[in-house]
């Protein structure tokens, strides 16, 4: 290693000493807790993340806030329209359901969505579920881009921009 990396690394470890110590291996971390986003930031510098802690500690924090707010929205769907979360087997790989309720299938996004590469995974795995009976519909409450829009049209794939809950 030359140098700069080792001062590179060795100014991460001095920003940051709490979390270089070595992470207990658990079944599962409980997230959002000290112990999990030690062990976040360890295996996103394996990686090879290219942020700096800061930068990095501010976006596990947003998304920490953002899956909390994500998840008690999904919890009043379910409690207001019925069904529950679950995965369902598709010919590609598992599919997690927010709102499943027979053939009904809700995808809830409480941010604005965008065609990002996961997103066009899912919806295929979704056009798959769609192809088979499923009523798949995205609820998308702040709204997607004119992409994300076009790729569920051509899936098949309802959707309704906007909360269809207080």
């Amino acid at each position: 290693m030359d140098d700069a990396a080792d001062a590179a690394k060795a100014l991460d470890k001095a920003m940051v000493p709490k979390l270089e110590m070595p992470v207990k291996k658990q079944k599962k971390l409980v997230p959002n807790t000290p112990e999990h986003k030690a062990a976040r930031w360890t295996a996103y510098k394996k990686r090879g993340g290219k942020w700096d802690y800061d930068r990095w500690s501010k976006q596990y924090d947003a998304n920490m806030r953002n899956a909390e707010f994500g998840l008690k929205r999904e919890k009043a769907y379910r409690e207001r329209f019925g069904g529950n979360s679950e995965t369902i087997k598709t010919k590609f790989t598992n599919r997690q359901i927010d709102i499943s309720n027979g053939k009904y299938l809700g995808q809830l996004k409480t941010g604005k969505v965008s065609l990002t590469k996961q997103a066009k995974i899912d919806i295929q795995k979704d056009a798959w579920l769609v192809k088979r009976g499923y009523k798949v519909e995205y609820i998308l409450e702040k709204g997607a881009s004119k992409n994300f829009i076009d790729a569920l049209e051509k899936a098949g794939i309802d959707y309704h921009i906007g909360s269809k809950i207080p």
